[in-house]
């Protein structure tokens, strides 16, 4: 008897070790992730957006749908301060608290800390960013680049090229200093590095087929240093464009790290513009779409996580003068964003009288909004749209970041770990432990 239950005992604990074992193959098995950034993107930012959608009789937004949610803190190494998209995209992608518009390092210590892009590369998977912004922003910055502030985009540009990441994608580059001079050094150093610096949507697809690294904007972008508001251009490259691309050309069988920035749901939050903020999150929700694809194709090896940096706006569901109605189909009388309504009237060189006729071409709110006169356009647009916003139940507390914790959305693999609250240094942790990826 007793030798029977000392061989039950064996088996028991080699039972044991099987199961952990298998568990941690398991929990090393993810070879291909997707981390989405919506800039400024709080659960408001998310929640209007998919109610606006539903308004027009659309599918709603599909990472609402994910089945793990966490409620997200954000704030910096500088307690004092609310987070900034350095200090911010600095602790999702390295899981280190660093001060206010450092990015990748801690400037009290000079300690640089390494990303989850760079430790991806260093274990021999594929890496492309991308983003509707600058590709030296700081939010695409903070997975390669190493400064003591975010303003440094010369030098940031450089640790661009020398990353030796796969694929970027998106905005153009922001220089300081001579344009022309920076932007012909940036080119011919990404050449140098074997890149294919690609500005013509109709080239991309052969640039992928062919390229060994591609840099990847189009002349509109690269004019601005960021990608068109999609209200104002729906014939420009979208988010979902530079997504399905990268995909196609990161593609392979020993891993990617793909990251995909929302960048101008922010901008469109700091100057406190609904529809376009709306139409930046519908982007941005397109190029998910184009991961959950391949995400259904692999689904037992990939992750996606969708989060934000830090909340931009205060945006809140509900105005006081409207009390408890709501009318969201308000929202879709506007076809241009603020920025574009004010250099258009600025244009027009009409006296402040005409302005209210003339925003109507773009503005179709088929009633009288209350707006107190302007000689200013800018003034006037934002007091203009800001009443619409109004009229349909809608406000915003603030033109800056707030420190209201943001959503973290996530399917695949062991994303059954994003519930409760949790810190924005914990993506980091969690995508170092699944994969497996060593330092």
């Amino acid at each position: 008897m007793r030798r029977v239950i000392a061989y039950l005992t064996v088996a028991f604990v080699l039972l044991l070790g099987m199961t952990s074992c298998q568990e941690q193959n398991q929990q090393h098995k993810v070879k291909y992730v997707f981390l989405f950034i919506g800039d400024g993107m709080g659960l408001n930012h998310a929640y209007i957006s998919d109610v606006y959608l539903k308004y027009q009789g659309q599918e709603g937004l599909s990472f609402l749908e994910f089945p793990h949610l966490a409620l997200t803190t954000t704030n910096c190494a500088d307690t004092s301060k609310i987070t900034d998209s350095g200090a911010g995209g600095t602790a999702i992608s390295t899981g280190r608290k660093t001060q206010f518009q450092a990015i990748g390092m801690n400037r009290n210590t000079g300690e640089k800390y390494k990303s989850i892009a760079e430790i991806a590369r260093d274990n021999g998977w594929k890496v492309g960013l991308i983003t509707s912004v600058g590709l030296n922003h700081a939010t695409p910055a903070a997975f390669y680049a190493h400064v003591s502030w975010r303003n440094m985009y010369n030098v940031i540009s450089q640790q661009m090229w020398r990353s030796g990441f796969d694929f970027f994608g998106g905005g153009g580059i922001i220089t300081r200093g001579n344009r022309d001079s920076m932007l012909s050094v940036v080119w011919d150093s990404l050449r140098a590095r074997d890149y294919d610096v690609v500005f013509n949507k109709e080239n991309f697809d052969k640039a992928v087929k062919s390229a060994k690294k591609i840099f990847m904007t189009d002349t509109a972008s690269l004019e601005k240093d960021n990608i068109y508001y999609m209200i104002d251009s729906l014939s420009r490259v979208s988010l979902a464009d530079f997504t399905r691309e990268a995909i196609k050309f990161l593609d392979n069988p020993d891993g990617f790290f793909l990251m995909v920035e929302g960048g101008k749901i922010d901008w469109a939050a700091h100057t406190n513009d609904v529809a376009t903020m709306v139409y930046e999150t519908l982007d941005f929700d397109r190029a998910i779409r184009e991961a959950l694809k391949f995400y259904k194709q692999h689904p037992d090896e990939t992750v996606i996580i969708v989060t934000a940096d830090h909340e931009t706006g205060g945006l809140s569901y509900g105005y006081n003068a409207t009390h408890y109605d709501t009318y969201f189909y308000r929202l879709a009388a506007q076809h241009r964003s603020k920025h574009f309504l004010a250099q258009y009237l600025q244009k027009q060189g009409a006296e402040t009288y005409a302005f209210n006729s003339l925003i109507q071409k773009y503005v179709k709110a088929g009633f009288e909004l209350p707006v107190t006169p302007s000689t200013r356009p800018a003034a006037f647009v934002h007091r203009y749209i800001d009443s619409l916003q109004h009229s349909a139940g809608i406000s915003w507390t603030t033109h800056s970041h707030t420190g209201t914790m943001i959503p973290t959305y996530a399917i695949g693999p062991g994303t059954e770990a994003y519930h409760g609250v949790i810190d924005n240094t914990f993506t980091f942790n969690f995508l170092y432990r699944q994969t497996g990826l060593k330092k």
